[in-house]
């Protein structure tokens, strides 16, 4: 048919190949017919802020050296556990991590400071020290045993070592900042309907939507309406839409952990023409009130201009 304007996407309605609610295919009970230029803008974004603060194999991870005189290192891989956290919480946690498995004879204590954490270690300096990885250091990481990223140095505001990086009494560690909200964005891929006029940082160009989270904590229902007027793809042949697949991802390309969670989402379609016919009436009045201003004015002008005219005899 060619009168379908507006499609409601649904992941709960995906196709039985599909991998999950980020990563599906819809089939149309109707194909959708598109003429060459015509455009498709995704609009009512909605879903549920179904992750957590730590995520297993996303960010859940520190790469942790001990240091034990005259030359004993201990590569250590800490694994936070899956969950929720605010601010003490997570210090709690950290804490208990850093001091379970340890091979040096400090103990580890973590402290909240002026909105961020700062890592100690009771050992002295002549005895052992720790030393806590940011993902710059590659090339110490690849040989490091266990290594496979998924770092959870945003998390606790970790990604610059200071110039004394090593923890001991009377060197703690400062870190920058707590990072609760991993995902910042997230954004709507359609591979499959071409090139999209949205280009990302990856080089990504099949992205047709990116949506703001907006500081959104674990349980909220996330509405996105769309606020620009540029259409994400034009369609340069005539089209039918029939089979559609979506990717939901995080800005790492990586596919969202939704967790069996639904995303719902419009695609509105503008056909050639259609932002040419004629609107409907405004007020009582058909057509563009600005533009009927303009009219009426232009008409008053000329009106002054006649009497004008007349007045001095012309």
């Amino acid at each position: 048919m060619s009168h379908w304007r507006r499609i409601v996407v649904d992941s709960r309605w995906k196709t039985g190949d599909s991998s999950t609610n980020a990563d599906f295919k819809v089939q149309l009970k109707y194909p959708v017919q598109l003429p060459a230029g015509s455009k498709m803008y995704v609009d009512g974004v909605n879903f549920a802020h179904s992750w957590s603060v730590v995520e297993p194999d996303r960010n859940d991870r520190l790469y942790v050296l001990e240091h034990i005189e005259p030359s004993n290192d201990v590569p250590r891989v800490i694994q936070l556990p899956y969950g929720d956290y605010n601010v003490n919480t997570l210090r709690t946690q950290l804490e208990l991590s850093l001091n379970t498995g340890k091979t040096i004879a400090g103990a580890y204590s973590v402290t909240l400071g002026n909105g961020r954490f700062i890592i100690a270690n009771s050992s002295p300096q002549a005895t052992a020290y720790a030393e806590i990885y940011t993902e710059e250091e590659q090339g110490v990481l690849q040989f490091f045993p266990g290594y496979v990223g998924h770092h959870a140095n945003e998390l606790i505001g970790h990604r610059k070592q200071p110039t004394n990086p090593h923890i001991y009494s009377g060197n703690s560690l400062y870190l920058a900042y707590v990072d609760l909200g991993q995902y910042k964005q997230m954004f709507i891929h359609a591979p499959g309907l071409g090139e999209s006029s949205m280009q990302d940082m990856r080089g990504n160009t099949d992205i047709v939507r990116r949506v703001l989270l907006r500081g959104s904590t674990q349980g909220d229902v996330i509405t996105s309406d769309l606020s620009t007027g540029l259409a994400p793809i034009t369609f340069s042949s005539d089209t039918v839409l029939s089979v559609l697949a979506f990717q939901i991802k995080d800005e790492a390309g990586r596919l969202f952990p939704l967790h069996f969670h639904e995303v719902s989402f419009e695609l509105v379609i503008v056909r050639p023409g259609d932002d040419k016919k004629r609107r409907p009436p405004i007020n009582g009045r058909r057509g563009n009130s600005r533009r009927g201003a303009q009219a009426r004015e232009r008409q008053a002008q000329g009106l002054s201009e006649q009497e004008d005219s007349r007045a001095h005899g012309r």
